[in-house]
């Protein structure tokens, strides 16, 4: 770099510059760069030149032919021309009536040139180097500085080249580093450039009292900043630094300290807008986002209060009546684009307004809440020195865009409260400020510190949490909470099931966000603890009223809350969310398994505060997962920062914690208890052997792991294998309705895959515990099953090779074709010629019950109405399980009775004494004759109905049905037990769904379990290319495949063989509702219809057209009309439509 220290403004120096620049290139022959300030220019060549004689090379007399030549071929000289050529008309901006496109008049203003480049005296190339030299340049007085030179009035000195620019040349030298785009960069070099030269000039009794190197001070506050390699990481992120930019690599961004790729940091980011959890602020360096309850001390420092104008209060009620793109706000105001951007600049400034979205930007109204100025200037300030000093008073202002006055005044304050301290930390003109307590660590950080291995550690916490913990009351006295109860599972050596779901059933062990908003287990005990430390806020009037809602009732989801307060779903779901997060509700217990929704109830924690909760809760942690570095502790919990930061200094200055410094693959320092450096020194130092382990991403070893398993799998629920105590891999788990499926199992090394089998089979002793015995993988090392080419290790574990996949566990080795597997269930079904049951009774006794008469016809050999048979008392009628109209013995009707248990209200018992007495008994009669009101008469009758406490006789009177003796648990069995043996082969959900639901998936699951167990049942992939588990009559396994069936029948809805077979008939007709035709165990055809007494108008067919021959056939067994729709014009319309065109009126017209 050649640098000219020439005073004489930027047009002349331009001049000179290009002058140089062109002459230094014909001399040298190399290429050279030039950088133009007021004061000096500079030209960068690629190699070291002779700066003696440098001056000379232009002189007064050649100063303008080598302007001439050197802007000539110049983009400069092409922008220049196309103006010059515009005005005189050689280039039109307009074409008949058009308008000409500027690349269009840039193209043709090229073409132009290049047919004019000789022609040096053409009027408009004289007109462009005229405007170029004495306009953009200014050559005359460039001339008139080198003819001073020449005569001597001004004098040029020339030094030799230095490592170290002069301090007038700084701003040139930033302007020629080409690769320095942000100001903070430019900042940073000019800040590095000054420091040199003070180096140079200050005497060393004063650089000695300077405290720290640069080195030393980056590395530490960089270390205080938390990786992004998850979307929580950036809350964490954010709750360090304030505000960062979210969304571009501009300014202070989450992106420098990302590990995820960019494209996932901005995709987390806008969930997190779409949560609430973030909002945008305004700030000098432009739209950040920060936490949403920090938000109003941006507001108190940043927001300006002005008067609206009438089109920023319009802006302003469009968005308060719901959030709009800008697009749709142009649409909407009908304003220019730059007028509405100023409008909401103007609005953000103010905070009304805030954004949220990625690839879209949606605006939204907000009031904004201001905080004291006072102390919310005192937290932004601290915020940027806290990961980001020193800094002098006046960088401090320029940063966050104040006043230096106030900023240097809310410094001194500070000092004198001690929260922040000044000096010469860095080589400077000025004093610097930093926080007190970074500056007390970075003099400590010469004290001689515990150094331990990162093997001995990891031996320590690997004996710790995984083998002196029995219990489940061990393992809670050490975490305090449980994500997952397979966590438990995993660090207990003598874990009871049973005693897991006792004490969750009775209330000892609670599910709720008790960790400061994440989802934990608990004790009830232990509840106080943690609110205490995280205390509840208050509740709007509408939240009380969602609370209100949700302790009447037992447990209720959010679809019951929205349906009795009959309000939009959003805002209950921000109050139900509000009341979850600060613990107003937990988590029904729903019995063993997962559900498929949570169901809330009110919690009302004893009035119990514990004094000192945050320090309780760190010093607890610290003794479950110790040595761990500050920002485990802050992680787990998300404490605050600051309220954290002085926690820790405190306990160590009570020598209750130590800081030790951990090495291995990385140096890193940790936190301890003193209590526990005994245990640790005596740890082995040698590698620890642990079995591969399949933990969950909630585990308290796989706290750690997060930022390994986000940059390695990136985003999504993962049970990371850790062996030995590091991550090896990952397992996709997904807990079906009756297995457990792996969909990927990605190994660090395939040498490591018979030890992941084993990890994986080892798991399912704890999902055996549940009731879920059987293991499905689809997919290992990036390969699905099809495409392993050996499948060796899997096998020799017990795994069972199936089509798309391998199982493991107690399950029958074989599979059937699904035609197959139906026929043997028509068979059962009494549907097959050879298995038709003798009468509708027989059937009914069967089965479980008839729903219609074309389920019996369908199914009997001599067919009665099952209406006749009511009326003779040979079948009674009730609702069922499934909860239909179902014709079936009384003794039935008595079981289904047990077996809904539902229990008599006050209500209920007074219509059933009245019933008892005057019944059987009209409807009517039992309303008059009620001392209930008669909604009060009419909602027990109801819920008598459809518990089957009551039914109704032939003439539609009320009568009691009689209690069989038999418990409700076994009456259950017993229905579940029937309606498997109707049906010989069933998946848990077909099952589930036979019943409508009356027996939930876990219930489901659990009878199938004991019937397995009294040997009567078994299960299996029975259905070929299918992944479902599905259970079957043991006996009957080998008569899969035997029976033959070909009957062609047509099945309704009004069948409860429709329920089962429903998924299936909507996979392939898409139809809910609808008759289905067979041909053998093949659906053929299916078509909707309208029933009115005997015939059926169809609506809609779909299938083999061939099949209406078996539509016929059946019509004409079931005595029905079956004809198609065809939308007539009625008489009616006729007549209106004659009237109107040959009345007297038309004829007029």
């Amino acid at each position: 770099n050649v640098i000219f220290h020439y005073p004489f403004g930027r047009r002349v120096n331009d001049a000179l510059s290009r002058a140089f620049a062109f002459a230094v290139t014909e001399t040298h022959r190399t290429n050279v760069r030039v950088s133009v300030t007021d004061d000096n220019f500079m030209i960068t060549v690629p190699k070291r030149i002779e700066l003696k004689g440098l001056a000379k090379l232009v002189t007064s007399k050649n100063l303008e032919d080598l302007l001439r030549r050197a802007i000539r071929n110049t983009e400069l000289f092409k922008q220049r021309f196309r103006h010059c050529a515009t005005r005189s008309f050689m280039i039109l901006r307009n074409y008949k009536g058009r308008e000409v496109s500027i690349g269009r008049q840039q193209l043709r203003s090229q073409r132009v040139l290049d047919w004019l480049h000789e022609i040096v005296d053409f009027p408009v190339v004289k007109e462009t180097y005229n405007e170029i030299l004495h306009e953009v340049m200014d050559l005359d007085h460039a001339r008139e500085i080198l003819g001073r030179i020449e005569a001597g009035e001004i004098t040029v000195a020339e030094s030799d080249f230095a490592s170290l620019p002069s301090p007038f040349a700084h701003n040139v030298v930033l302007q020629g580093v080409s690769d320095l785009v942000l100001m903070e960069d430019r900042s940073a070099l000019l800040r590095e450039l000054h420091r040199k030269v003070l180096e140079r000039v200050m005497p060393s009794d004063q650089i000695s009292s300077i405290q720290f190197q640069p080195g030393e001070i980056v590395e530490y506050f960089r270390r205080k900043l938390p990786k992004v390699a998850r979307k929580e990481d950036i809350l964490s992120y954010l709750d360090r630094v304030g505000d960062a930019n979210l969304l571009q690599e501009k300014g202070r961004n989450v992106f420098d300290v990302a590990t995820a790729s960019f494209s996932d940091v901005r995709k987390w980011s806008g969930q997190l807008m779409d949560e609430g959890l973030i909002e945008s602020v305004w700030t000098p360096q432009g739209i950040h986002w920060a936490p949403k309850d920090h938000v109003p001390n941006y507001v108190s420092v940043y927001a300006q209060r002005s008067r609206l104008k009438p089109p920023e209060e319009k802006v302003l009620s469009l968005l308060k009546e719901k959030p709009l793109t800008h697009k749709e706000l142009l649409r909407k105001t009908k304003r220019q684009k730059d007028a509405l951007n100023e409008t909401l600049r103007k609005l953000e400034r103010s905070y009304l307004v805030a954004r949220r979205g990625v690839e879209e930007t949606v605006y939204a109204a907000r009031e904004p809440v201001r905080g004291p100025f006072e102390e919310a200037l005192d937290k932004i300030l601290t915020k940027r020195l806290d990961v980001d000093g020193p800094y002098s008073a006046t960088e401090l202002a320029v940063a966050l865009g104040l006043e230096a006055e106030l900023v240097e005044e809310v410094l001194r304050d500070l000092e004198s409260e001690g929260v922040v301290s000044s000096g010469h930390f860095l080589v400077d003109k000025e004093f610097q400020f930093m926080l007190t307590r970074d500056l007390q660590r970075l003099q400590r950080k010469g004290e001689t510190r515990e150094v331990f291995d990162e093997t001995q550690v990891k031996a320590f916490l690997l004996e710790k949490q995984f083998r002196k913990i029995e219990t489940l009351d061990d393992f809670f006295d050490t975490f305090l909470e449980a994500g997952m109860v397979l966590d438990i599972w995993n660090h207990t050596t003598s874990f009871d099931y049973k005693e897991w779901t006792r004490r969750r059933s009775s209330g000892d062990i609670l599910e709720g966000r008790f960790l400061n908003g994440r989802v934990r287990y608990v004790r009830a005990h232990d509840v106080p603890l943690f609110l205490s430390a995280f205390p509840r806020s208050p509740l709007t009037e509408f939240e009380s009223k969602v609370l209100d809602v949700i302790r009447a009732s037992e447990g209720i989801d959010i679809w019951g809350i929205t349906s009795k307060l009959r309000e939009e779903k959003e805002r209950v779901k921000e109050a139900l969310d509000k009341l979850d997060y600060d613990v107003y509700v937990i988590r029904k217990f729903q019995g063993d398994g997962w559900t498929a929704r949570n169901l809330y109830t009110a919690f009302d924690p004893p009035a119990k505060e514990v004094k000192d909760a945050v320090e309780s809760l760190v010093k607890r942690f610290l003794a479950a997962y110790g040595p761990v570095p500050f920002s485990g502790i802050r992680e787990w919990a998300r404490f605050e920062w600051d309220e954290l930061e002085r926690l820790v200094d405190r306990l160590e200055e009570q020598g209750l914690v130590t800081r030790i410094l951990v090495t291995g693959k990385a140096e890193g320092e940790m936190y301890v208890l003193a209590q526990d450096l005994p245990a640790l020194r005596k740890a082995s130092g040698k590698a620890v052997s642990d079995p591969v382990r399949v933990l969950s991403l909630l585990d308290p070893w796989t706290q750690p792991l997060w930022a390994q398993v986000a940059s390695r799998y990136g985003e999504g629920w993962f049970f990371p294998l850790v062996k030995d105590g590091d991550l090896v891999g990952m397992a996709e788990v997904w807990e079906m309705s009756g297995c457990i499926e792996v969909r990927e199992l990605d190994l660090a090394s395939p040498d490591l895959l018979k030890e992941a089998i084993d990890g994986l089979v080892r798991m399912m002793s704890f999902y055996a515990l549940r009731g879920v015995d059987v293991l499905r993988v689809t997919r290992f090392q990036g390969k699905d099953v099809p495409e392993a080419e050996d499948l060796s290790a899997w096998k020799r574990a017990g795994f069972v090779r199936f089509s798309d996949f391998v199982a493991y566990g107690p399950i029958v080795p074989v599979d059937f074709e699904k035609s197959d597997l139906l026929a043997y269930t028509l068979h059962k079904q009494g549907i097959a010629a050879e298995t038709r049951f003798a009468d509708p009774i027989g059937a009914a006794k069967a089965l479980g019950g008839l729903r219609s008469d074309f389920a019996a016809r369908l199914r009997v050999k001599d067919f009665r109405p099952l209406d006749r048979l009511h009326r003779n008392g040979l079948l009674s009628k009730g609702l069922a399980i499934p909860e239909y109209w179902t014709y079936c013995s009384e003794d039935d009707l008595g079981l289904f009775k047990a077996a809904k248990g539902t229990r008599l209200t006050k209500d209920m018992k007074t219509v059933v004494k009245l019933i008892e007495e005057e019944g059987p008994i009209s409807r009517q009669r039992l309303l008059v004759l009620s001392d209930l009101s008669r909604p009060s008469t009419a909602t027990a009758l109801r819920n008598l109905y459809e518990g089957l406490h009551v039914t109704r006789d032939a003439d539609n009177r009320y009568r009691l049905v009689p209690d069989l003796k038999i418990g409700r648990d076994e009456a259950r069995r017993e229905v579940l037990r029937r309606i498997i043996r109707s049906l010989g082969v069933t998946s848990a959900e077909s099952l589930a769904a036979y019943t409508r639901f009356e027996y939930n998936m876990g219930e489901t699951r659990q009878r199938l379990r004991e019937f397995e167990r009294e040997g009567w049942l078994t299960k299996g992939f029975l259905a070929r290319g299918e992944r479902t588990v599905m259970w079957i009559l043991k006996d009957d396994i080998d008569r899969i495949g035997q029976l033959g069936f070909r009957r062609k029948f047509v099945l309704t809805p009004m069948d409860n063989l429709f329920l089962y077979l429903r998924e299936a008939i909507v996979a392939k007709f898409h139809m809910g509702y609808c008759y289905v035709v067979f041909d053998g165990p093949e659906m053929v055809a299916a078509f909707k219809a309208r029933r009115r007494k005997w015939q059926l108008m169809v609506t809609e067919f779909q299938g083999d057209p061939a099949a209406r021959r078996i539509v016929d056939l059946w019509e004409s067994e079931n005595e029905l009309a079956v004809e198609e729709q065809v939308d007539r014009i009625s008489d009616h319309e006729v007549m209106e439509w004659y009237a109107k065109m040959y009345s007297r009126g038309a004829g007029d017209k």
